[in-house]
């Protein structure tokens, strides 16, 4: 028991002491489990790296681990999604240590760390950065030339972020796209111009154009031509796209995951842990691309099959937002588009806003008793707690704390901020003192251990911007609900995510800015709140092992036509909720259909095909029936094979007297 203990807490660390911890914790599990956990390599990285994945089965009377039905989870194919890779190692121990009953018959694949390379790369890095591709020597921007201009920490504060030019001149090459949020100035958004909005900011990753080619950083941080993982896969294949590789599949990484699912003939549906969600945001039927063969979303036929799953998601893990993400390249959408199995992605962890409350009409909480009210303001040597405070004042009382702090001594207001920043004095790259010199509104200053996702509207508190929408303003955009999340770590006390904005010369572009969300912020939670995560999947997963085709054998029925001739009937009943086949599968016909072969030369057959082939049978009590007629001697037997799709195959005998055994 201490040593399980030990390697449940091992599995549910967030921070690695090694670039390959999941590697030593994927042994630590089979370890800790060898009867039912086995480990498997199914190829090598880029680096040499063995790609490894443990399957769970547990001993049972029924058929074979191989001829179960398979649920495969993939994770770390993005190497910035911690929490996919940590929550994948933590179901593993889950199911190998509770779930005996479930795992006697059913199989899970799991692969924690898809992408061994850019997981060391981003556990190594300095200075960090949301760069989730793995390293490769090749043209990752098309231009003929191969890690001429990556990007750069320029302002030396340890993380790769964003920079903001204020109206871009002409000789620049770029555009003002971008304004900032009326809401809160931290925030850059995209103009309304039937509002009579105008842009004024260009928004670009922070680094110089090395190559004079008028692009900034199109190269990544180490300069190679990285590719995402996560765009290689020959579904909708984005060929032009950054990042996504000289051909599909050019990578070791996904050429070896592609080709094991082309050898496993047992998967019933695959679930990508990524940053993205399909099981929320349920793709769209009947589209599909320029040639009328390749889905943009699902078949109308599995659409059923879908929102049943998604109903299961919600239910298990009260999500009711995420963040959609288009399928091209993506593992998931090749699997379901070329290999017709049910696939869907998951971020598995999202901001509390975007969890259904339990009950939403439930009363306010009242502050504990050695905590501040909001119209109180807390004493001077308790910078946190007078954060707080202001967070959950009313805005006359936010100007009252604020007429109040500007009348400090300018001593004592350094004091503070250097506090509330973890300690950053006000000056250094990256903490960016507000402009007002007190707390900006709607958020703490920069610093702190988490950092986040990069891209148009990662904004900061620049001189000039908005005011915040007030406390009890629900966030209009997604940006000001990262903000309103940040703001609520910071009074937990954690430290912030985001770090504002602060001017900088850049040789090039002269006077910018520079800030934003950290890297990974926007991707992985709290440590404390993987426990809860490793529980919400686990029941997902024994949900959704529920909802299999389960095809049983019915009869045989022998009947007695005439002097040694008879008819043999067999039926096989789906008694699982969904189809023997998805529509994609038996459109794409890569799967076996089920098949019932009756086992006697092929001259004795008078009517009947020898090998009857049933391709879709329906769900909840589809029956599919087969007949012959053959010739045959009183009391000898005829066996009949049934193979289902997804299943064990099972053998009959029909005994040619009106009986069967």
């Amino acid at each position: 028991m201490v040593v399980r203990r030990f390697i449940l807490a091992a599995c549910l660390t967030v921070s690695a002491a090694n670039a390959h911890q999941p590697e030593a914790r994927l042994d630590a599990l089979a370890v800790a489990h060898p009867e039912v956990v086995s480990l498997f390599t199914f190829g090598t990285s880029g680096d040499g790296v063995p790609l490894r994945g443990a399957r769970l089965a547990a001993a049972g009377e029924g058929p074979t681990p191989e001829d179960r039905p398979a649920i495969v989870i993939v994770a770390g194919l993005n190497p910035l999604h911690r929490v996919g890779m940590d929550t994948a190692l933590g179901l593993i121990d889950e199911l190998a240590s509770n779930q005996h009953e479930f795992l006697s018959k059913r199989c899970v694949y799991v692969i924690p760390c898809a992408n061994p390379d850019g997981f060391s790369r981003v556990e190594r890095a300095s200075p960090r950065m949301d760069w989730p591709r793995t390293p490769h020597t090749g043209d990752a921007d098309h231009d003929a030339r191969r890690g001429e201009d990556p990007a750069e920490d320029l302002n030396g504060d340890g993380f790769i972020t964003m920079m903001r030019l204020k109206d871009p001149s002409p000789t620049t090459g770029l555009a003002a796209e971008f304004m900032l949020d009326p809401a809160d100035g931290r925030i850059l958004k995209r103009p309304d111009t039937a509002k009579g909005e105008r842009a004024q900011y260009a928004l670009l990753i922070e680094g110089v154009d090395n190559d004079g080619d008028g692009k900034f950083n199109e190269d990544g941080p180490g300069g190679a031509g990285d590719i995402d993982p996560s765009t290689n896969f020959p579904y909708r294949w984005p060929e032009f796209a950054d990042g996504a590789g000289d051909h599909a599949l050019c990578l070791p990484e996904t050429r070896a995951l592609a080709e094991w699912f082309i050898e496993k003939r047992n998967i019933a549906a695959v679930l990508v842990f990524g940053p993205g969600d399909t099981l929320i945001n349920v793709p769209p039927t009947g589209r599909f691309d320029a040639s009328g063969q390749v889905p943009l979303g699902i078949e109308e036929g599995d659409k059923a099959a879908y929102d049943a799953v998604s109903a299961a998601f919600k239910e298990a893990t009260k999500m009711n937002a995420a963040t959609a993400l288009d399928n091209a390249g993506s593992l998931q959408g090749w699997v379901y588009a070329h290999l017709g199995i049910l696939s869907f992605q998951t971020p598995v962890w999202v901001r509390p806003d975007q969890i259904a409350k339990a009950d939403e009409a439930r009363p306010a909480e009242t502050p504990p008793a050695n905590e501040p009210t909001p119209a109180e303001t807390p004493a001077a040597d308790d910078p946190r707690a007078r954060l707080r405070a202001f967070q959950n004042a009313t805005p006359a009382e936010r100007e009252r704390m604020m007429a109040e702090f500007e009348a400090m001594p300018a001593a004592e207001r350094e004091r503070i901020m250097a506090a509330v920043r973890g300690g950053q004095p006000g000056g250094q790259p990256g903490a960016g003192a507000p402009p007002s010199g007190g707390p900006p509104a709607g958020g703490p200053p920069g610093g702190g251990r988490r950092g986040g996702g990069r891209g148009p509207g990662r904004g900061g508190s620049a001189p000039g911007g908005g005011a915040s929408a007030g406390p009890t303003a629900a966030p209009a955009t997604d940006d000001e609900a990262w903000l309103k999340y940040d703001a609520e770590r910071v009074a937990a006390g954690d430290e912030s995510g985001f770090i504002l904005w602060t001017p900088f010369t850049h040789p090039q572009l002269g006077e910018i800015e520079i800030g934003g969300w950290k890297p990974g912020f926007k991707h992985n939670p709290p440590a404390d709140e993987l426990p809860r995560l490793v529980a919400e999947q686990t029941a997902f997963l024994k949900s959704l092992s529920t909802k299999f085709p389960n095809l049983t054998p019915q009869g045989p029925w022998v009947e007695r036509l005439g002097p040694s001739l008879w008819r043999i009937t067999v039926r096989v009943v789906n008694e699982g909720t969904q189809p023997s086949m998805p529509s994609l599968a038996v459109k794409a016909r890569r799967t076996t259909p089920t098949l019932v072969t009756i086992g006697v030369p092929i001259e004795r057959i008078i009517s009947g095909e020898k090998i009857a082939r049933h391709w879709a049978i329906a769900g909840s009590g589809g029956v599919a029936e087969t007949s012959w007629v053959i010739t045959g001697a009183e009391g000898s037997t005829a066996p009949i094979s049934v193979r289902p799709s997804l299943g064990a195959p099972v053998t009959l005998n029909a005994r040619l007297d009106g009986g069967a055994k």
